[in-house]
């Protein structure tokens, strides 16, 4: 890789992380936050990221579900699934791409 392409790219992972500190994040039940803890242990990757995706995943299962009782475990196996794909930390799935569908 040429150092212009290192510089380049760890700028752009510089925005990106300091756009995740500026925005809010969402408020989640205990349940949800339980399992968001649960992943960043397993999986090892950085909460930031594991709580976008599981937002993303939460929200998009919470729009057409008639039951609510096991969003939280649908929504973890969903997240765990995708990060399980990605193959390192420095491949980050993103929400829209990599959860299954």
């Amino acid at each position: 890789m040429r150092a212009g392409r290192i510089v380049t790219v760890l700028c752009v992972q510089g925005v990106n992380q300091a756009r995740q500190r500026s925005m809010p994040q969402p408020t989640l039940a205990p349940v949800h936050t339980y399992a968001i803890d649960a992943l960043v242990e397993e999986m090892k990757w950085p909460r930031e990221h594991v709580v976008q995706l599981y937002v993303h995943e939460l929200t998009r299962l919470q729009s057409g579900a008639s039951v609510k009782d096991y969003l939280a475990l649908l929504a973890s196996k969903r997240v765990r699934e995708a990060l399980r794909r990605a193959k390192s930390p420095g491949g980050v799935p993103s929400p829209a791409s990599d959860l299954p569908t």
